[in-house]
């Protein structure tokens, strides 16, 4: 999600009560992922989709094919792979925009996706004040002349670089108490210092690429005009505790999936929307023990689908 990184999820990752193989990594430009030699420019929505599938293929625990795949929406052609290739990709928050734009392009790989209390609707870069009280610059030319640097020589200096991008004290002291800004021990080349996993480059970014857009519509839609391949879930936290879903949004989406004219015989229901009565936007760490029952259900029904 924004202002997140991998770092999220190593409470779910490391649950005792969770014996199943999961990886998460940081998008460019969040936790220890550099923007790129270019990356402000080539930064879009199709640029960290395919991002996310060159980590997958080149993860030594995954098997996907090393070669370029294309997308499909030929039945025969995504059920002719393997069990092994199949992934349950889980996406919080703008992750979840970007677990959709996946499963859109490689429904072959896909044996279910999960969006973690995000909807399809366009939001437009004021809605970053009103959720987080943390303003997008009305153009990119402040993050194209002067880049958010995540490395800093004190905490004191790291938290005045976040307070200069117009971040709220209360939502730093945050970061800093869950590890979020960090300090990195000296070594024999270096000095110690402290690194920030939120970019408020990152943030901007995606608010003017991917959230300030139809993409979200136009992912879901794509992934409606398909026969059945795998089933969609999405984890709903409620607006009075923090939840970003916009109910209409929700409701169209269900209606979308379960009713559109996919030219499929599979009576299987296609969307399954999961409402959390006291999880806050990150479900996964508010609600955890009913996060991972939830989990454990989705995998289950995916793993006899596919075995």
């Amino acid at each position: 999600g924004l202002d997140s990184s991998s770092h999220t999820w190593k409470d779910v990752l490391h649950h005792d009560n969770f014996d199943v193989p999961c990886i998460a990594f940081d998008l460019r430009g969040c936790g220890k992922s550099p923007m790129g030699i270019d990356g402000i420019n080539d930064f879009s929505q199709d640029a960290l989709v395919e991002d996310i599938h060159f980590a997958l293929r080149k993860h030594k625990y995954l098997q996907l094919p090393q070669d370029d795949v294309e997308a499909t929406t030929n039945k025969a052609e995504a059920e002719s792979s393997s069990s092994s290739n199949k992934i349950i990709i889980v996406g919080h928050s703008l992750g979840g925009r970007l677990a959709l734009a996946y499963a859109a392009k490689y429904p072959q790989f896909v044996g279910a996706l999960v969006i973690e209390d995000m909807d399809i609707i366009q939001r437009p870069k004021e809605q970053s004040v009103v959720h987080s009280h943390i303003p997008i610059p009305p153009d990119l030319d402040s993050v194209k002349s002067q880049p958010f640097h995540r490395q800093f020589a004190s905490l004191p200096k790291a938290i005045d670089a976040l307070q200069q991008k117009g971040y709220p004290q209360d939502r730093i002291d945050k970061y800093v108490r869950e590890g979020r800004i960090h300090q990195i021990p000296a070594n024999n080349d270096s000095e110690s210092s402290w690194w920030c996993d939120v970019n408020p480059d990152f943030r901007t970014l995606c608010y003017y690429h991917i959230l300030d857009s139809q993409r979200g519509v136009e992912d879901w839609e794509t992934l409606c005009r398909m026969p059945f391949l795998f089933p969609c879930h999405v984890l709903v936290a409620k607006p009075e505790n923090g939840g970003v879903c916009f109910q209409e949004s929700i409701t169209e989406m269900e209606s979308l999936m379960n009713t559109k004219n996919n030219n499929s015989q599979s009576t299987k229901k296609r969307c399954h929307i999961h409402h959390f009565a006291t999880a806050n936007h990150s479900i996964h760490n508010s609600a955890r023990d009913e996060f991972l029952s939830t989990m454990k259900k989705i995998i289950k029904e995916a793993r006899g689908s596919i075995s």
